[in-house]
């Protein structure tokens, strides 16, 4: 059984582990523009933000480049380093996260049962210093797609996890929430995969469905993952069951 060759496991975090508010990076970066003193009109910003979204939206199914939160400052004046930014953007958005109610028993038997654990980050901003000693408890490494300049269905993030945990893929386990930036781009490295269905199972991204036909020539329908979880709660018991 695949299951007894696991030594780790990585979690997406967007909604797989932190509760997700739609408007929090917007809030984030709107506050921090406001701390550092920026003069420039809501609307300006409101214009900028949207033009910034939908930059990041096309190019992950594009090219999967990651877009830096400072692209989002040109039109909105900026005497500030960049870096100064996206540090005030992290720290208020770090402010705003919680983990969902699942999670810490997961990560807690993990820890117990011997398995490191990795967490890959899907934020433009860097991880804030009050997420990362949130964080610091239950996992090895954080990956983001910030450091890497990547986001999933790229397999920068894997890699650089193979790297840092020096294990092959047969020996990771990938829990995710998309069937394509998660379950198929964990598979093609022959790495196992989890999908969680916390809330039923809504159907993919339109845009990802659209790339795997695209560039892979694969319906999603075709995309298995190797288990499925209503809940991380159901993780220890899969593995318990087929250890």
């Amino acid at each position: 059984m695949w299951m007894a060759d696991l030594r780790a496991v990585t979690f997406s975090s967007s909604s797989v582990l932190r509760v997700v508010r739609p408007a929090a990076l917007r809030c984030a970066a709107r506050d921090a523009l406001a701390d550092l003193g920026s003069s420039a009109p809501l609307p300006s910003f409101e214009e900028d933000w949207s033009r910034y979204e939908s930059e990041r939206a096309r190019r992950r199914w594009e090219d999967q480049v990651e877009v830096p939160i400072e692209s989002v400052v040109p039109r909105t004046a900026a005497p500030w380093p960049n870096e100064s930014f996206a540090t005030a953007v992290a720290d208020r958005f770090g402010d705003s996260l919680e983990w969902q109610g699942d999670v810490l028993p997961a990560l807690d038997y993990l820890r117990e049962a011997g398995f490191r654990t990795v967490l890959l980050a899907d934020l433009p901003v860097p991880l804030s210093r009050a997420w990362q000693e949130r964080s610091k408890p239950w996992f090895d490494e954080v990956v983001t797609s910030r450091d890497l300049a990547r986001r999933t269905p790229d397999p920068a993030a894997f890699h650089e996890t193979l790297r840092r945990l020096r294990i092959g893929p047969h020996g990771l386990l990938h829990v995710g929430a998309g069937i394509v930036e998660d379950v198929h781009a964990a598979k093609a490295l022959q790495m196992r995969a989890a999908l969680l269905e916390r809330f039923g199972r809504p159907p993919p991204d339109p845009e990802a469905v659209a790339w795997l036909r695209r560039v892979h020539g694969l319906d999603a329908a075709t995309v298995t993952p190797d288990l499925r979880l209503g809940s991380l709660e159901d993780l220890p018991f899969a593995l318990d069951a087929f250890a």
